[in-house]
């Protein structure tokens, strides 16, 4: 296949290109040109932002895939951009939203595509909200005979991720536990997620290109082990020889405390996530097996540790004086 990747260069495209040109698909990106990673040989690399409407239409003016693939379509506009010009020149565009797009709370689970509904309104989590309005707006163009398939990931880690954490803290959350320091944790963190590999979620989209079955069709990609928010933190302290120390925080708490830092834990990620892949299997035959959170655990901490990441000194210092002041709470509420 012919095969063309809008991004290219972020946690998820690296492993998904590297798969499509291992798979020997003839495979092409287009970006801006701002990241340097280093490309599977034979990927063609064509530099454009997509900002420029007229000349990113240009360049494909006379150009044809089999497949398109924009990984950065965030809002409805850029997913209305890559329609208007690949709509001709295309068999399938691929569109990756997000479970973010979902409306809370989610009933029943595991969670399937047909189960529940889009945010309607913007409640305050924007990212989710304009991924619902970007699938509105494919859903429309589908109807009208446009070839598109969506896929739907949960939270998805992989080499060079930096959004792990319930305070994103990344390499923090290593230090923090083997300095015997405590860790935020939202809630009881014992609520069900879908964590998600890139190799995996890599795979599970390209067995849906040149899939008729796709057609028309959203998918959720998500891994199939059975996870909660305490395994990750667990699986983290496995790998550093110490179980960790969590201090328990409402997420409403939270929020009112950093709605920027939170809101994804807020309107998201403190209600059940675990999705559903049947509707992917059904339609690919696929019998794979997702790897293990500890798997994906171990390669996570190795990228870490090769790109030099360190802990970010704000985000330690913000966590400690979070835990000093619910300690406080904690001793006021027990003199009562």
């Amino acid at each position: 296949m012919k095969v063309l990747v809008i991004g290219g260069t972020g946690v998820i495209s690296r492993e998904l290109v590297r798969q499509l040109a291992e798979g020997g698909m003839e495979t092409t990106i287009v970006n801006r040109g701002q990241r340097s990673v280093s490309l599977p040989r034979g990927v063609e690399t064509l530099q454009m932002d997509r900002n420029n409407k007229e000349d990113f239409a240009k360049l494909f003016e006379n150009k044809r895939y089999d497949a398109v693939i924009d990984m950065v379509a965030f809002e409805e506009e850029e997913a209305r951009q890559t329609v208007d010009v690949f709509r001709d020149k295309t068999d399938q565009i691929m569109i990756v939203s997000s479970v973010a797009a979902y409306e809370r709370p989610i009933r029943p689970v595991p969670t399937r595509e047909n189960h529940v509904s889009l945010w309607k309104t913007d409640t305050g989590y924007t990212y989710g909200y304009k991924k619902a309005v970007l699938e509105r707006y494919l859903n429309t163009e589908s109807e009208a005979g446009v070839p598109i398939t969506i896929i739907r990931p949960s939270l998805t880690f992989g080499d060079g991720a930096r959004n792990v954490g319930v305070l994103r803290q990344n390499m923090g959350i290593l230090e923090r536990i083997r300095q015997g320091k405590a860790l935020v944790m939202f809630g009881d963190g014992i609520h069900p997620w879908s964590f998600t590999f890139t190799p995996d979620l890599a795979r599970m989209m390209i067995r849906l290109l040149g899939n008729s079955r796709a057609i028309g069709e959203a998918f959720h990609l998500v891994s199939q082990e059975q996870n909660n928010w305490l395994d990750l933190y667990y699986g983290f302290g496995k790998l550093v020889g110490r179980e960790p120390e969590l201090v328990h925080i409402p997420s409403p708490v939270l929020y009112r405390q950093n709605p920027g830092l939170f809101g994804h834990i807020y309107f998201e990620k403190s209600h059940s996530g675990y999705f559903s892949n049947e509707k992917y299997l059904d339609a690919t035959g696929d019998d794979f097996t997702s790897m293990s959170l500890d798997e994906g655990l171990a390669q996570l901490k190795d990228s870490w540790e090769r790109d030099g990441l360190t802990v970010d000194p704000e985000l330690d210092a913000l966590e400690d004086s979070m835990i000093e002041a619910v300690s406080r709470g904690y001793e006021a509420l027990n003199a009562l």
